[in-house]
């Protein structure tokens, strides 16, 4: 009778896990729901119609922090797999023989040499250390319908624990990302704007070169639309763009520069404005003070009013700033609070950017009370404050307030047209003006320098400094992918992900953790019969 019985819970308990098995059951315990994919995830995932296969470099003996970047990557990918199983993956171990030097070459894998600590004891109990290098390859290469694409998890040219704690928590953006582009036929068109800039295109060619992989990106002279009779045709060839960049304009707007842009947006075309509050004069040291700033003369402050955004003619001076270079060579290092470091905003819909974010004589921004949505999208630190215009920099007496400055803000929903009192007889008899829009997006970033400082430059040697610290890229192309993105891919970047980093040294084979984790509820299962069992001949002997 007890084999019988012991013989039936056994059925059950195999025939559950068959069950579990084919169904894919799966729960998700996690904290914040890490685990479970998102909408925007899924819609991205149900394109992929034919197999996609990942190989990651990801494997053998690894660092603690690059063990946690492996273990990620395996859960990411497992995720995504239960959700459509024409994703497949294989991790490679970069250090093995049958491994490919030439093919992680070729494919622009970031190669990182490791050095090994193995900490051992021998006969005597005494700890013997043994140092040993390999190679780490912290990315992957991603096939599907004769295409390829390399993804470096990590960018940054200095690797270290933070920027590898920093790129595990993208990780799920990158993948998902790089599935989308890979699925994607058709990429978005991006103009920035010129004609107000003589320099905008030598000053924003770095970033423009950067992002084409991403982007449809081209340079639109906004003053070749020099007829108001013809402002139909010249709005239909402005439309061909989804996003507009308005990157440090020098010079004033005309009205018919004005009109124009704002009939795009009425239209539905999203724009980014970098614009500065006012001029600086250059930086010649002379004695405590420097050159004299003014306010800016870009004539957009009626217009901006009337999206709901006041840009202050002002400057804002931050206790955390950047360093410059003084002196005839520039060998003197000073802190200069006119160069505020902005810290990402985690709140904010475009908070999670790598690294800090660099400005240049930035202004403050308020906004005017309205129906749409106002979002702060980037602040100062809690130690900062303002001086009006025009003034004269200062090199001490700096007076900090605890209080963050708005800098930069995100408008969403209605937009009303700043040309509502325009007739058409005033532009074009055949241009049919819209007054309104319901639904739209417009970001407004108190800085033109924010898209132009991706690089300095060396006062000794003359040559380019990358930046490789500063997120500026990473936010901008945050703005333009939200802007872009109907499917708002960039929420995956305010997934809050906990590492915790794994210890080699007490980490058990993951055969014996499978074994172990099939064996123990047998067992349980069987005491229980038995058990039962037990109490059920007690019945009968009564």
């Amino acid at each position: 009778m007890f084999r019988i019985n012991i013989l039936y819970v056994l059925i059950i308990f195999f025939l559950i896990n068959i069950i579990s098995l084919k169904t894919n059951i799966y729960i998700d315990l996690s904290k914040n729901k890490t685990n479970t994919l998102s909408k925007t995830s899924k819609k991205i995932l149900d394109v992929i119609d034919d197999d996609m296969y990942f190989k990651v470099f990801l494997q053998g003996n690894l660092n603690n922090h690059f063990s946690e970047m492996s273990h990620q990557t395996e859960r990411i990918l497992e995720n995504i797999n239960r959700y459509n199983n024409n994703i497949k993956f294989q991790f490679i171990n970069p250090n093995s023989e049958k491994t490919s030097l030439s093919e992680l070459e070729n494919n622009k894998l970031k190669i990182i040499e490791v050095q090994k600590v193995k900490k051992k004891k021998n006969n005597k109990g005494l700890k013997k250390t043994s140092y040993s290098k390999q190679i780490a390859v912290p990315g992957c290469i991603i096939y599907y319908k004769n295409k390829t694409k390399t993804v470096n998890f990590i960018e940054d040219v200095e690797i270290n624990k933070y920027t590898i704690a920093e790129s595990i928590k993208n990780l799920e953006y990158e993948i998902l990302e790089s599935i989308k582009k890979l699925s994607k036929n058709k990429k978005e068109n991006i103009a920035i704007l010129t004609g107000h800039n003589d320099f905008i295109e030598k000053q924003t060619s770095f970033f423009k070169k950067s992002i084409e992989e991403k982007y449809n990106i081209e340079y639109f002279n906004i003053k070749e639309f020099t007829d108001p009779n013809s402002i139909d045709k010249q709005i239909k060839r402005l439309e061909y763009y989804k996003t507009i960049i308005i990157a440090k304009p020098i010079k004033s707007f005309t009205d018919l520069d004005k009109f124009i842009i704002d009939q795009y947006i009425m239209r539905g075309g999203k724009t980014i404005w970098m614009i500065d509050g006012t001029n600086d004069g250059g930086l010649n040291q002379s004695n405590e003070r420097l050159t004299k700033y003014k306010e800016s003369n870009l004539k957009l402050d009626k217009m901006l009013s009337q999206y709901g955004i006041v840009l202050n003619k002002d400057l804002i001076l931050d206790s955390i700033c950047d360093i410059i270079h003084i002196g005839e060579n520039g060998e003197n290092k000073i802190k200069w609070p006119y160069f505020p470091i902005l810290t990402p905003k985690k709140t904010s819909t475009l908070g999670q950017y790598k690294g800090f974010i660099k400005t240049k004589f930035i202004s403050s921004i308020d906004t005017i009370k309205s129906k749409n949505k106002k979002t702060i999208i980037l602040k100062t630190s809690n130690s900062s404050y303002r001086v009006k215009a025009p003034n004269y920099f200062f090199t001490n007496d700096y007076k900090f307030q605890k209080k963050p400055i708005s800098c930069g803000v995100l408008i969403e929903g209605k937009i009303n047209s700043a040309f509502k009192d325009y007739s058409k007889t005033e532009k074009s008899e055949k241009f049919e003006k819209i007054n309104e829009i319901k639904n739209n997006k417009i970001i407004v970033i108190s800085d033109g320098d924010i898209i132009i400082n991706n690089y300095e430059i060396d006062p000794k040697s003359g040559k380019v400094i990358s930046n490789i610290n500063y997120g500026n890229q990473d936010f901008i192309e945050n703005c333009i992918e939200y802007m872009c993105d109907d499917l708002n891919l960039i929420d995956l970047k305010n997934k809050i992900l906990k590492i915790n980093y794994i210890n080699n040294e007490k980490i058990v084979n993951k055969r014996k953790i499978q074994l172990t984790a099939t064996i123990i509820p047998i067992i349980i299962i069987i005491f229980i019969g038995y058990m039962i069992n037990i109490l059920r001949l007690k019945r009968n002997e009564k």
